[in-house]
Order: structure tokens, then sequence, then C-alpha cells
């Protein structure tokens, strides 16, 4: 903050709400409609693979993820992690998971 101060007296750093209501959001509906656009490319060559990982925080809180593994049109490996949720013992929280999935990339599903 002393540095943006020194560098130009007359900036505003954003506030926390700012960054929480408006520019992560924004970012987050960005980045997800590129990666819809990049699963709609997908879908003409119909190659992928995808992976799932369960995986501990530095506190040991479980989670689980899913990535999707494709190869763009200039042969270039891409992955993109579609979904990470907290996963306690209680495994109905698979149930959860596949379906947030579904719904964030096919609505209809």
């Amino acid at each position: 903050v002393r540095l943006l101060k020194t560098l130009d007296p007359k900036y505003e750093l954003p506030s926390r709400k700012y960054f929480s209501q408006t520019a992560l959001p924004a970012l987050y509906t960005k980045t997800q409609d590129s990666v819809r656009r990049e699963l709609e490319d997908i879908k003409t060559t119909g190659y992928f693979a995808a992976t799932t990982d369960m995986w501990s925080s530095a506190n040991s809180s479980p989670y689980i993820s899913y990535t999707v593994h494709f190869l763009d049109d200039e042969w270039c490996l891409r992955s993109r992690c579609l979904q990470t949720m907290f996963m306690p013992e209680d495994h109905t929280h698979r149930y959860h998971f596949w379906r947030g999935l579904c719904n964030n990339f096919h609505p209809e599903a």
C-alpha cells in the first residue's frame, strides 16, 4: 500500500468488498465461459482424458478434483480442472460433487 501511495498518491486501492462481490465473480464467469468454449471444441474431436484426484490440504482437509486433459488445435496438451470440492468422510458428498459438475457444464442434465 505504501508503494502505491508513493507511486500515485491519488490512487485508491479497491476494497475487499469490490474484489469479493465484483472482480472475482466476473473473473469466475469469464473463466467458466472460456472453459465451456474449450469443452465445445473437444466435442468436435471427441477425444479427451479425465482424471479424479483426492488430496489433503495443509491442514489435512480432504478434497476431490475432476480434471479433463485434451489436445488443442495446435496439438498442445491442455488440462482444465472442472470441479474441486471439500470431501468429508461422509461419502454422500460424492453425489453433490458429480451433480455440481453436471450443473456447471451441462445445465440441462
